[in-house]
């Protein structure tokens, strides 16, 4: 996270506007104090990753709940219904062979 004592433009406005040595070197001052602070390396910190963490932790048992879950619940849905289909097939073609067999049986008999 950038934090500017001043904005910049709004340093060389002042700097315009008053003209004067103890602007130019008020100017100076915040501008190099702004350099320092962009140079140090960004400590991080343990409060900040935790909290990043549990945004991920959320997001993740939010897409699972609101996204995975429905699809399972779908899937398996559709899963029931083609086993119930699959078994409704399976009594018809058993009937069909039944009837195919009680007919051949019956022209066997035919004289």
């Amino acid at each position: 996270m950038r934090t500017h004592v001043m904005n910049p433009d709004a340093l060389l406005e002042l700097d315009a506007l008053l003209g004067s040595e103890v602007a130019r070197r008020v100017r100076a001052y915040l501008l190099d104090a702004e350099e320092v602070n962009r140079s140090r390396p960004r400590q991080r910190d343990a409060s900040h990753d935790a909290r990043i963490a549990e945004i991920a932790r959320t997001a993740a048992a939010t897409a699972v709940e609101e996204l995975v879950g429905p699809m399972l619940r779908a899937v398996m849905e559709t899963a029931d219904e083609n086993a119930r289909g699959l078994e409704k097939l399976s009594q018809q073609v058993n009937q069909l062979t039944a009837e195919l067999y009680g007919s051949e049986a019956r022209q066997r008999q035919r004289p």
